[in-house]
């Protein structure tokens, strides 16, 4: 969960945030959606913990098996990360699925971790089932780092549950 201090400037990131948000939602109909989704992890850096808020949507499947991604995120250290890439999934017959996405995006760090760079690639694994038509539950990790373009990329870690439902 979201903490929310008393110190100054520590959900300073929240306005990017809900811009990056509004407009995820915004374009929801804009254009045929598969998904849209919502995760709630641990994300740890050098040995600190904050509690992140991620919220992501998915296009329908295009070529190769991969879908058109853009999401957004905000621990309670109020770091901020917004970005656009690729995803795909692979589901079996009894409704369980394994996916994986990489996108890289933007990182402004609030009274976050210094990860060395604004621009952060942001790559992650998950695991679940569905619950009906239209919604998952699934188990995640994920890695986001600056692929070396910074003087330091301590890197960031995170373990996530994610809520996803169908737009159509």
């Amino acid at each position: 969960m979201l903490r929310i201090s008393s110190r100054p400037g520590r959900l300073s990131g929240f306005r990017p945030l809900a811009i990056a948000v509004s407009a995820i939602l915004a374009l929801s109909n804009a254009a045929p959606a598969q998904e849209l989704a919502f995760s709630l992890g641990v994300r740890e850096t050098d040995g600190n913990r904050d509690a992140e808020l991620y919220v992501r949507r998915m296009e329908d499947e295009r070529a190769l098996g991969l879908s058109l991604v853009y999401g957004a995120a905000i621990t309670d250290a109020g770091a901020v990360w917004a970005g656009v890439g690729l995803a795909g999934r692979i589901e079996t017959s009894s409704g369980w699925f394994v996916g994986g996405s990489f996108m890289p995006g933007a990182y402004s760090r609030g009274d976050g971790p210094d990860l060395g760079h604004t621009l952060q690639f942001r790559t992650d694994v998950e695991a679940g089932i569905q619950l009906g038509s239209s919604s998952q539950i699934s188990i995640g990790l994920d890695h986001t780092s600056n692929g070396g373009l910074g003087d330091s990329n301590p890197g960031s870690n995170s373990i996530f549950l994610r809520y996803s439902v169908g737009l159509r």
